[in-house]
C-alpha cells in the first residue's frame, strides 16, 4: 500500500513533516529507482479514499 501526504498547507497542519529536497540529483535517482520497482509489482486490488 503506498500512501503520501498533503504538501500544499506548509506550517499550517497539526504534524508538520520536514522533508527532503525531492528535486536533488540523489532523491531523483532514488524516486526512479522506486518508480520502477513499483511498476513492476501489479496490485490484484487498488483502494482510494473517499473525498480524494
Amino acid at each position: 500500500m503506498a500512501r503520501s501526504s498533503p504538501f500544499d498547507n506548509p506550517g499550517k497542519d497539526v504534524n508538520n513533516v520536514k522533508a527532503d529536497d525531492v528535486l536533488t540529483p540523489r532523491r531523483q535517482q532514488e524516486l526512479e529507482a522506486l518508480t520502477a520497482e513499483l511498476a513492476k509489482f501489479r496490485s490484484p486490488k487498488q483502494v482510494r479514499r473517499r473525498g480524494a
